[in-house]
């Protein structure tokens, strides 16, 4: 990625950064007429955001014009995703037990 575009995502992420804070005390505050989703939308923005600025941030090695391939990654990406997705998997278990056991008593 360019140093002028790496520049323009981080003001970019810095500023809805700061939306994020700004949205939330608001919202915590009661001050204006903000509301739950106003916050998640920006924290969803601002995180869709920060992703697209860590992907596009690669580092090419010097005097080479090859990207980073499977050698040069620090972990296995296969055990890497498998516990990724294991960890959300019971995340969802955990924040949903109670509605889905009530579900079920029903």
């Amino acid at each position: 990625m360019k140093s002028w575009s790496r520049i323009a995502f981080s003001a970019v992420l810095v500023t809805l950064g700061a939306r994020v804070a700004d949205l939330f005390i608001a919202y915590i505050t009661g001050a204006g007429s903000v509301q739950r989703h106003h916050v998640e939308s920006a924290a969803t923005l601002f995180v869709v955001v920060a992703v697209a600025l860590k992907y596009f941030n690669t580092q090419l090695p010097p005097g080479g014009d090859q990207e980073p391939g499977p050698a040069d990654w620090p972990i296995d990406r296969a055990s890497a995703n498998a516990s990724v997705w294991a960890s959300f998997c019971a995340a969802a278990i955990v924040l949903y037990w109670r509605a889905v056991r009530r579900l079920s008593v029903r």
